[in-house]
């Protein structure tokens, strides 16, 4: 596809765009920084990716198979190459263009050079600017085993629970885990593992998306994961020896692992109740005479439509975390002129309790 569109693009432009997300100058984008510590091999660079590259190994030998993976917000690539020696199947993916046009001419043996510039913060001026040539030194055939592609964490291209393990290296705090923790779950296998290594250190500045880490836990929990694994670890972040200062992150470690799915007894005495918000999307044709027709779809937090809802909504409405389906199906009985079967509609309510947007009180 690449080779299709060439004459149409040029690549220069692409790269000095405004797609970012951190900093929007193409001379000191943080890819530049990531591409620097991942295929710099400065010592210091070494030392923080050995440091984070064992614990990952660690846990993936520990609690995961060495089937497949999947770095998500993979970045430059660095830590994914190194699980393609002991992982059979390795897949990272970004949303960042520039973090993947770097990883494919890393993996295709092209190499960058690149001055890292460091306009404080040094002794002289001769740490200024630094020089490096940017390539994969030591990488072995094994790499031939890595899929790399953009795509965004709400909506990967992968088939439901076809993975092993799933890993995040500094990325649970740049989007709120709830916003994608469904798609992680439909893609691991059951008893697959979600591994996570990274501060937590939100780069934007709007509050309510910054959760703690006992809340994203419980977000887990609450996904049908359950928390095998919790420690700590200690190691610098993006550092250059000379600079005159480093920075130390703490970062949290943890691994979730994704739950059998526990099969729901539902029956017509069965009590709900609602436990999150859902959103309808109505949708008015109008003829030529004048005449409307409504039609009306729910649609879930985590992204499942329901079309035609009309009775689905109906019964969201009469759920409160009291009454019974019976019940339910007895006032809607009363009210309105609606045609169901109780097999149906115990099925639906089923979907939506799969969905997490309903739960079973009794």
């Amino acid at each position: 596809m690449s080779e299709s569109i060439k004459k149409y693009v040029n690549i220069n432009y692409i790269l000095q765009s405004d797609l970012n997300r951190y900093k929007n100058d193409p001379l000191i984008g943080k890819e530049l920084l990531y591409v620097v510590r991942d295929w710099g091999y400065s010592n210091e660079s070494e030392d923080e990716i050995s440091s984070i590259y064992s614990m990952i190994e660690k846990l993936i030998k520990k609690f995961s198979i060495l089937d497949s993976i999947l770095f998500i917000g993979c970045g430059t690539g660095r830590f994914a190459c190194e699980a393609s020696q002991i992982v059979k199947k390795v897949y990272c993916s970004d949303l960042s263009y520039r973090m993947i046009y770097l990883l494919d001419g890393i993996l295709n043996n092209k190499s960058f050079n690149i001055h890292e510039i460091n306009d404080s913060n040094v002794y002289s001026i001769d740490d200024v600017i630094r020089n490096f040539t940017v390539k994969a030194s030591n990488l072995s055939s094994t790499v031939k085993n890595i899929n790399y592609f953009i795509s965004d964490v709400r909506q990967l291209p992968i088939e439901d629970e076809s993975l092993n393990t799933v890993a995040s290296v500094y990325f649970i705090d740049v989007m709120n885990i709830e916003n994608y923790i469904q798609e992680i779950s439909r893609v691991l296998k059951t008893n697959g593992v979600f591994i996570n290594i990274g501060p937590i250190g939100y780069p934007y500045s709007n509050f309510v998306h910054k959760i703690l880490p006992t809340e994203i836990k419980q977000i887990f929990k609450k996904n049908n994961f359950e928390i095998v694994f919790e420690e700590f670890l200690e190691c610098t972040y993006m550092h250059s020896n000379i600079k005159l200062s480093k920075t130390i992150h703490k970062n949290w470690i943890f691994v979730a692992r994704k739950k059998t799915e526990n099969q729901v007894s539902i029956n017509i005495d069965s009590v709900l109740s609602i436990n999150t918000s859902v959103f309808i999307e109505t949708k008015v044709e109008i003829n030529n005479h004048g005449s409307s027709v409504f039609e009306h779809n729910l649609i879930t937090k985590n992204g499942s439509v329901y079309e035609h809802s009309d009775l689905i909504i109906e019964i969201l409405k009469q759920i409160n975390g009291k009454i019974s389906i019976k019940q339910i199906i007895e006032v809607l009985s009363e009210n309105f002129e609606l045609e169901f079967e109780a097999d149906y509609l115990l099925s639906v309510i089923g979907k939506l309790i799969k969905d997490k947007t309903l739960e079973l009180v009794q």
